[in-house]
């Protein structure tokens, strides 16, 4: 008995999950497939919902909670998916609540659960760190649900509670997911003790509608947006706060029993939350002193002394990216670091600040955004991810960078360049904009000197980093194997050409980061030049190696960041035999879309031919209706670098 009792158990499963969805769900399922052709599984609606309450943080003081409720329908558009649902969390954010249920059609209902068309089918979603490097705790984790879904139109259901310790943490809401959504709802539930702020942004081009409604003892804030596709994930995407749409959260003030208390209302209210959580950082200054006379008791000048100190911190503290409860604005102390050998950018900030003090010098601990937040000064924490030193030297800011290593002193890091700095002076702030550099700074220069005899092209070649081009030059050479570095030398002069050979590398001093790198050689070009009856013809792709990683893939939907500003400046010069001459020379090219601007030409004098190229990238982003043409240029700069110049008898 108990056997066919599990035998008709087993049949009516297995045909359950085979059972027939309604009409309405495959309709569903057939327009969604219109609409997303690319993706399994589908978001049929999803509903955010922020309520609010007052409690305390770890030092007492009164704050507003907030508690997230997130539900999200999905639907599988495919005969199989396996779909996962992240959700991340830290110290400040936890999950109360991740579960996930199933969609029974009325087959399944009577089997599993008959006053109920969706069965639980997880309680507790997997977690994990999203960074273990071994050697520093990470505060940043992520909850995850699974779904293996049979057949088109199966439904899944997944509910979330979140609680934020503190509203200040609460920042910047996304509409966009890692999934399509067909319908999105995001509510703030404001309660009339509580004063808030929402700021929007990047909604132009999507069909956001905004309604508000007041309660007995609240207003509810509602927005909905539809048809949404996923964040897409391509090499070179601006930030997401540069081209989706958000909206940043702040708690202006609110009223407890005790009466009214301030929250972000001002930049200076930001301010003292950051100031009282630095104050929190016991520093010992006493470690330094003898690390500080080693460093710079064999230098006679406060610049040198400045220098020294600075690179110090560069190339001794390692910077590793991570949080640690409220390490998230308070740093490590000074003697932690200094024990460690490594922090992140406010523990090396933290500790170069107070080694040039010590030192004797004007520096000051500051809050600061990277070029990866496209926003001004405004009262929230969002806009700062970022932290470094500011020193006060001969009547001119310097902003110092532990963190950027073989930046000199005196250039700044590219990604910091027109941000708000934060600049720490007690109960009060400054603010001062870290200025920006010109392109033209930041150059790759190239110098070749090349000879045409019979079929045979060689010469010198001599290539210049300067700005931050050289910074990421000694970044990356630095991080090679010593056994790479000769042959990464050697390919730098050859452009990535099989065809050419490189002898006789020599460099400029390498550890000097103050100074330019130079790196130059002879090259010998092997079928450059081709002699048919009393013409050559020669050919020289010196296509930049470097710009083919600027190429956007096909089907490219965003924007395209270069992740700074730059110049490539080329000049070859070519000498051909005197009884020869040029002829047949392409037409001078330019370029210029406001974003990257490109002149070429060639000049005879003589039996010498000179080609220059400078091609300068001006702005960081190139939007995405300006990749079509990106691609043009491209295509029409390699033709014209490759083009086969005639060299005839006179």
């Amino acid at each position: 008995m108990n056997i066919r009792i599990l035998a008709l158990c087993m049949l009516l499963y297995s045909s359950s999950i085979y059972a027939q969805i309604s009409k309405s769900d495959a309709s569903l399922a057939d327009d969604l497939k219109q609409q997303f052709p690319d993706e399994g599984v589908v978001s049929k609606s999803q509903k955010v919902v922020y309520t609010f309450d007052i409690g305390s943080n770890q030092f007492n003081q009164p704050v507003v909670t907030v508690q997230e409720n997130t539900e999200s329908e999905f639907m599988c558009l495919r005969q199989y998916a396996r779909f996962q649902q992240l959700e991340f969390y830290n110290s400040f954010v936890s999950i109360d609540k991740f579960t996930k249920s199933e969609k029974l059609e009325l087959s399944e209902r009577k089997i599993w659960n008959p006053t109920n068309s969706y069965r639980k089918t997880s309680k507790k979603a997997n977690t994990q760190s999203i960074v273990s490097d071994g050697i520093f705790y990470d505060d940043n984790h992520v909850a995850f649900q699974t779904f293996d879904f049979s057949g088109i139109g199966r439904k899944g259901l997944t509910e979330i509670d979140k609680s934020y310790t503190d509203s200040k943490y609460l920042t910047r809401i996304f509409f966009h997911e890692a999934f399509a959504v067909k319908e999105k709802t995001i509510e703030f539930d404001i309660p009339d003790w509580m004063e808030a702020d929402l700021m929007e942004y990047n909604f132009d081009g999507y069909k956001i509608e905004k309604t508000q409604e007041t309660a007995r003892d609240k207003k509810i804030i509602r927005f909905t947006v539809t048809n949404l596709p996923k964040i897409i994930t391509e090499p070179n995407s601006p930030g997401m706060a540069n081209i989706y749409p958000h909206i940043i959260f702040r708690v202006k003030n609110f009223t407890n029993k005790t009466g009214k208390v301030t929250g972000f209302d001002s930049i200076q209210d930001v301010y003292n939350w950051y100031n009282f959580l630095y104050r929190q950082c016991k520093n010992d200054d006493a470690v330094l002193k003898p690390i500080i006379n080693k460093i710079i008791s064999k230098l006679n000048t406060d610049e040198d002394k400045i220098k020294a100190i600075y690179y110090w911190v560069q190339d001794n503290i390692r910077y590793i990216a991570y949080e640690d409860g409220y390490a998230g604005f308070i740093p490590s102390t000074i003697q932690e670091t200094v024990k460690n050998k490594y922090g992140d950018c406010k523990a090396m900030a933290n500790l170069l600040t107070e080694m040039l003090k010590v030192a004797g010098y004007n520096a000051h601990y500051t809050w600061i955004g990277t070029n990866h937040i496209p926003y001004g000064r405004i009262p929230s924490m969002c806009v700062d991810n970022h932290c470094i030193s500011t020193l006060y030297y001969k009547g001119k800011e310097y902003f110092l960078d532990g963190t950027e290593n073989y930046v000199p002193f005196g250039e700044n890091a590219f990604r910091i360049q027109g941000k708000s700095a934060l600049i720490e002076k007690g109960d009060v702030y400054e603010e001062k904009i870290v200025p920006i550099t010109d392109a033209a700074l930041h150059t790759i220069k190239t110098k070749a000197a090349l000879t045409v005899s019979n079929d045979k092209l060689s010469g010198h070649v001599t290539v210049t980093f300067n700005g931050n081009m050289r910074k990421d030059f000694h970044q990356y050479f630095e991080m090679l194997p010593q056994n790479e570095k000769q042959s990464e030398l050697k390919d730098l002069l050859e452009f990535g050409n099989d065809n050419v050979e490189a002898t006789n590398i020599k460099t400029s001093n390498l550890n000097n980061r103050d100074i330019n790198v130079t790196v130059e050689g002879d090259i010998d070009f092997q079928n450059a030049v081709n002699i048919i009856g009393n013409e050559m013809y020669a050919g020289i792709d010196f296509f930049p190696k470097g710009l083919r990683k600027y190429y956007p893939e096909e089907n490219r939907k965003n924007g395209f960041e270069f992740r700074g500003l730059f110049t490539y400046d080329d000049e070859i010069e070519i000498t051909i035999p005197t009884d020869r001459q040029f002829t047949d020379l392409p037409n001078n090219f330019k370029f210029d879309n406001g974003f990257v601007s490109f002149s070429g030409s060639y000049q005879v004098n003589g039996n010498k031919l000179i080609f220059k190229k400078l091609l300068s990238v001006k702005k960081e982003i190139l939007p995405a209706d300006k990749l079509n043409e990106w691609k043009k240029f491209l295509d029409d700069l390699k033709e014209f670098n490759s083009y086969l110049i005639t060299i005839a008898k006179k």
